[in-house]
């Protein structure tokens, strides 16, 4: 897991009712194209797959992973591209909010489990004047991805 006192940048982003946000090194890029290929007897978090530019991206779909209902795809959905190992993934958002500057005195740890959710997920927490975001730990939300061998037939 990386240090909290590496973040410069957020991407805020939404997953049910939960403001979350991921370091901007981790993204590649954010993609509005949701017309994937369903990948057969994948775990349910896994949404398909996506050809990107000749590459196939496993897609990922973070309500899933975070005990949250799944909802049909919709226009303000979009896909958080990040570079994992020698892979790129997709994590399916139900929408983009924004890029913020970090505070640094304003990021904090996390030490108990958030509405449900494995705290594990989370590397920190960023308070903003009125909203709290939950910071994502991609390498977390990633691992459980290796261990269930995902996309293999």
């Amino acid at each position: 897991m990386e240090t909290l006192d590496s973040i410069n940048e957020l991407v805020l982003f939404n997953v049910d009712e939960m403001l979350c946000g991921i370091d901007i090194v981790h993204v590649q890029e954010i993609n509005k194209n949701l017309n994937f290929t369903k990948v057969y007897r994948a775990p349910a978090y896994v949404k398909g797959v996506l050809n990107l530019r000749g590459q196939i991206v496993s897609i990922l779909d973070l309500r899933v992973k975070l005990n949250r209902d799944p909802i049909d795809l919709n226009k303000d959905m979009r896909v958080i591209i990040v570079q994992h190992k020698d892979e790129r993934i997709g994590i399916l958002v139900d929408e983009i909010n924004d890029v913020i500057e970090v505070e640094k005195e304003r990021l904090e740890r996390i030490s108990s489990n958030i509405d449900g959710v494995q705290a594990t997920f989370f590397g920190g927490m960023y308070k903003m004047t009125e909203d709290l975001v939950m910071i994502l730990d991609i390498e977390e939300i990633l691992k459980i991805n290796e261990r269930s061998s995902a996309i293999s037939a």
